[in-house]
């Protein structure tokens, strides 16, 4: 069901936002829904009662969007992109945001330029998932959600159209917390897409080819408190601030 757009103004709109802190948040990009039209930016925050609010960053709305749905705890992740059907049949003007909070609840709604969120789908997934992302990991078409979890976990999921929920399709077990990583193109042959996982204080560091089930952890001291990197890399999350450096993974190895 089409849920309009809060018509409170920005300014107590946000106040009431910020009456309970801010949990997470994303900044989304949704392309027009016509050639000839810009894109708009949202900054999509999610609090810690459990409420999703999209804040335009233009002068196009002066109002924030209220999500039509509320989480029963904190919100701890937010990605967008398109998981229900294949990512090229995306209707421009629209982009699916998903919320995860703390205990897994996850809600898929729909966002499009015109102010206007409407729930898709709604499950309960693991607990404890803290940063999320959507992409295509296999190169099949099909966007998948990838989280990260306090307890050494990476998970991917698939949304089946048949079932109307999410599947998952592998599951990672690292060896120690994870601090940062960073998600990229493949720096073998750039056709794959791989994690780079920073790891608590550790002397060594973990990769992930996404499309395999197999986790590869690497020795070596300095890449300690380090965010390893894909050349070309597509989303990266700080989970701490005492990263001391920045690793770059190359065609031909590692740069600083």
């Amino acid at each position: 069901m089409l849920a309009q757009p809060n018509e409170l103004p920005l300014s107590l709109e946000l106040e009431q936002v910020y009456n309970a802190a801010i949990s997470a948040c994303r900044l989304v990009t949704i392309s027009g829904p016509t050639a000839d039209h810009q894109h708009r930016c949202f900054v999509v925050a999610g609090t810690s009662a459990g409420e999703i609010n999209a804040i335009p960053c233009d002068s196009a709305s002066a109002h924030c969007i209220l999500m039509p749905t509320r989480h029963p705890n904190a919100i701890s992740a937010i990605a967008a992109g398109c998981l229900t059907r294949p990512a090229k049949s995306q209707p421009n003007g629209m982009k699916e945001i998903i919320s995860i909070s703390s205990d897994g609840t996850l809600f898929c709604t729909a966002l499009t330029t015109q102010n206007i969120a409407s729930s898709v789908f709604y499950q309960i997934i693991q607990s404890n998932v803290n940063a999320a992302h959507i992409m295509d990991v296999d190169k099949d078409g099909w966007d998948e959600l990838i989280v990260s979890m306090t307890d050494r976990v990476v998970r991917t999921f698939r949304y089946e159209t048949d079932k109307k929920r999410l599947t998952p399709i592998h599951k990672w077990d690292v060896p120690s917390q994870i601090t940062a990583f960073a998600i990229g193109e493949s720096s073998a042959n750039l056709c794959g897409v791989e994690m780079w996982l920073s790891q608590m204080a550790a002397n060594y560091y973990v990769n992930l080819d996404l499309s395999k089930s197999q986790a590869n952890v690497f020795p070596g001291s300095v890449y300690a408190d380090s965010l390893i990197m894909p050349y070309r890399s597509l989303y990266i999350w700080l989970g701490t601030s005492s990263l001391v450096s920045i690793i770059i993974v190359g065609k031909f190895g590692f740069s600083r």
